[in-house]
């Protein structure tokens, strides 16, 4: 039986494929689920009546949402965040939310989730009620920033954003 060329090159492109080696599932970058339990007793909170908005593909902090605690004793620090979202350029597009909470001027803690990207299909805003939850943050002294970005470089704006952060 004699094959034709594009035979013979499906033939190699099919043995090349099983000849690969599978995918490995555990080298995802799908960080771990974490459970837990925690009742933060203090409660902070930033109201505000501004806007921020952004063409930067990087973070920048969103006005009067910051501030500052001390967490007494080691637990969870859950951030409630709420705004009305959406974009000052023509649609499609999307943003980044993100809380950073540092210790001392230090490195950002680890935040579930990392950050949430808020989609929009029409010009149209919408209130996102978004929580953050830092999982185990020692005694000390910390400063929580929230933070948006462009996913493309279009304009993007959080009006009117509301802080809320339970710690202990």
């Amino acid at each position: 039986m004699i094959l034709s060329r594009m035979a013979k090159s499906f033939l190699l492109v099919a043995v090349v494929l099983v000849a690969s080696a599978p995918f490995d599932r555990s080298q995802s970058a799908t960080p771990p689920r974490v459970v837990g339990a925690c009742n933060p007793t203090k409660v902070k909170f930033a109201l505000s009546t501004h806007d921020t908005g952004t063409a930067s593909t990087s973070p920048v902090n969103i006005t009067e949402t910051g501030m500052n605690f001390t967490q007494a004793k080691t637990g969870c620090v859950i951030v409630d965040f709420q705004a009305s979202t959406g974009l000052s350029d023509p649609p499609p597009g999307a943003m980044f939310i993100r809380a950073v909470l540092t210790q001392g001027g230090g490195e950002a803690l680890t935040v579930r989730p990392e950050m949430v990207r808020l989609s929009f299909s029409s010009s149209d805003f919408d209130t996102r009620t978004l929580e953050f939850v830092f999982p185990n943050v020692t005694p000390g002294s910390y400063v929580l920033r929230m933070q948006v970005n462009s996913s493309n470089g279009g304009g993007v704006s959080v009006d009117f954003p509301n802080t809320v952060v339970r710690y202990d």
